[in-house]
């Protein structure tokens, strides 16, 4: 059964109307199956509406720029004229275009001149292709004041309600039903995490890399994260196979398939969360932590993979600072760290330094370490990125030794200190009252 207006259709086709008005553009509503169940045109003088099969009487419509419309004509290639005959869209590139336009996955479409755009489930807005805010005012009416009350679901707000912990499985098979979202392609989730007052300007500039639709979903979440939700697509399996050396053999939609290979190899999601975070810096000088989940198992397994990138963010932002990016196979350690009792953490630091100081490396130090773990304990290749000639590096080492009993040139003494260095982060981290841990 075709959705009709009832008993807001007053207030929903002066809300269109009034819109029309003040923008200066026409503006048709279609049903999902295609039907005209409001068309306006812009001049308080002359407008007219149209609803179902009732039919207003009016001899033309005065568009923006001054010129006529034609009752039964509709929205031509050119912007330049509307139709008011609700059997008008049963025929012809009208019909054609709203019925590929509802089996599609996109939330807007332009085609021909025209712009179409969803309103929640039920309606689509059809407007010329330059009058997007217009398009924009209208989902927003149409959303607020249909007639089941409050916002008929869209793709973002579903999403977030999945996030959220607000729906069952059953309810997310049968939105996503209504959405016509695919339940079982594998999916990962990123979060973003930007100073509430750039949240409005970060979701614009994320909402431009990955519009709604394309296979990625942006919305933010109840606890203040924006978050984008990727299906795993073949591009992304390829990118991360050739990574590995291997065939990207693997089928999009087996999840189980899916996991292990990016398990292995995180440095897509990496790169990714990495784009991200510059841009956001590039286009509007905000700083972002950025961390993905892991691999999803269908729609379902969303919120799985959002608390993983949550705990890799908050892991990353403890042991890396503000601003960190991580992706959830890389934290492993982190997150193992970040869990453990604050007991623990000092003992563990008890046991490496005894009753000495515990080790407080200054910034020369702390670099040459870091690049030293980021390279596998290799002298040459740490040397070369710090642009160390091999004694000097070497020295730096045996400096380190001297303070702290560890000869980290070995793997057993490095990866203590590197197990110490993070339980002193994980103290102090809790000694501050760190919002991020306590979020």
């Amino acid at each position: 059964n075709a959705p009709t207006f009832n008993m807001q259709d007053k207030r929903i086709i002066k809300a269109i109307e009034d819109i029309s008005v003040i923008t200066g553009f026409p503006v048709v509503v279609y049903d999902t199956g295609g039907r005209v169940i409001l068309c306006v045109g812009n001049d308080p003088a002359t407008r007219s509406s149209k609803t179902g099969s009732t039919k207003a009487s009016h001899s033309k419509d005065v568009l923006k720029d001054g010129k006529t419309l034609s009752p039964g004509s509709k929205i031509s290639k050119d912007g330049k004229s509307l139709s008011c005959d609700p059997e008008s869209s049963k025929d012809g590139d009208s019909k054609s275009r709203i019925s590929e336009f509802v089996q599609s996955d996109n939330d807007s479409a332009v085609k021909d001149g025209i712009l179409l755009m969803r309103a929640g489930a039920d309606y689509v807005v059809e407007v010329p292709s330059e009058a997007e805010k217009t398009a924009l005012l209208c989902v927003s009416a149409l959303e607020t004041l249909s007639d089941k009350g409050g916002r008929r679901p869209d793709r973002g707000s579903f999403v977030r309600s999945i996030l959220d912990g607000d729906l069952t499985d059953a309810d997310i098979h049968e939105g996503a039903a209504r959405l016509k979202i695919k339940t079982d392609i594998p999916a990962v989730v990123f979060i973003i995490d930007v100073k509430p007052g750039d949240r409005t300007t970060a979701m614009r500039v994320l909402s431009s890399m990955y519009p709604n639709g394309e296979g990625h979903v942006v919305t933010a979440t109840g606890n203040g994260y924006l978050a984008l939700v990727m299906a795993v697509d073949d591009e992304i399996m390829r990118s991360a196979a050739s990574a590995e050396g291997v065939s990207a053999a693997v089928g999009v939609g087996k999840a189980d398939e899916v996991r292990p290979l990016f398990t292995k190899e995180w440095g897509c999601f990496s790169d990714m969360a990495r784009t991200i975070a510059d841009m956001m810096n590039a286009e509007a000088m905000i700083r972002a932590g950025v961390a993905v989940g892991d691999v999803a198992r269908g729609l379902s397994g969303i919120r799985q993979s959002y608390f993983e990138a949550v705990e890799t963010l908050r892991a990353a932002t403890v042991f890396y600072g503000e601003g960190a990016v991580a992706a959830y196979g890389e934290m492993s350690t982190g997150r193992m760290m970040l869990s453990l009792p604050i007991q623990a953490c000092r003992d563990y630091i008890r046991d490496v330094f005894g009753d000495n100081k515990p080790f407080v490396p200054d910034d020369e130090t702390r670099v040459t370490i870091d690049a030293f773990f980021e390279n596998s304990l290799n002298i040459s290749e740490t040397g070369r990125q710090l642009f160390l000639h091999r004694n000097t590096l070497v020295y730096r080492l045996e400096k380190i030794q001297k303070e702290t009993g560890l000869d980290i040139r070995r793997f057993d003494d490095a990866m203590t200190l590197k197990l110490a260095l993070m339980a002193e982060k994980r103290i102090s981290a809790a000694d501050e009252a760190d919002p991020q841990i306590n979020r």
